[in-house]
């Protein structure tokens, strides 16, 4: 589920079942593995990798 008010770049890879909220931003090649939660007003930077 990504929120309609997040940012999530076309770069970035979010794995199955992710949760990313409201005004959360994941940037150019950030990498969410399966199952994350990104709360409300996260950042995720450039090319981070989570989970």
């Amino acid at each position: 589920m990504i929120d309609e008010t997040a940012d999530v770049d076309s770069t970035a890879h979010i794995g199955d079942g992710c949760q990313i909220w409201h005004v959360a931003q994941v940037r150019e090649g950030a990498v969410v593995g399966r199952g994350c939660v990104i709360g409300r007003g996260a950042y995720i930077g450039p090319s981070v990798r989570l989970g």
